[in-house]
């Protein structure tokens, strides 16, 4: 599994906020329908505009993918990611390289750095 940020401004003092959804296709709180990608958006784009220093984790990129297609996704993406930029927040997505294809993993990475979990090793 590969961490994949796009975090224009990014701050080390972030505080996370715990609003979780669940895609699923049964309707239940807190859930989002994978197909309904219009609904993921603006839940993202209003928890952006009401927090400060926002953290994004859009856990389940493979799913939508599968379920809607790669270029409503990829968009989905673009937009998010125009609203990051704009709110100066973090965004994480973890990507399954195997279940992706690599033009698909290309342009999620082409606005995106890898996160790499370091070690103290790493640091001297």
């Amino acid at each position: 599994m590969l961490y994949y940020a796009f975090a224009p401004g990014y701050s080390p003092e972030v505080r996370f906020a715990d609003h979780p959804h669940l895609l699923d296709k049964q309707s239940w709180a807190q859930s989002i329908n994978p197909i309904a990608l219009e609904v993921i958006a603006d839940i993202t784009i209003k928890f952006l505009k009401q927090s400060k220093n926002p953290v994004i984790l859009l856990d389940g990129i493979e799913h939508l993918i599968f379920e809607n297609g790669s270029a409503p996704v990829l968009r989905l993406l673009r937009d998010i990611q125009e609203w990051i930029i704009l709110q100066r927040a973090i965004l994480i997505l973890p990507v399954d390289p195997a279940a992706i294809e690599k033009k698909e993993l290309a342009l999620m990475e082409r606005n995106m750095f890898e996160l790499r979990q370091y070690s103290n090793e790493d640091e001297s």
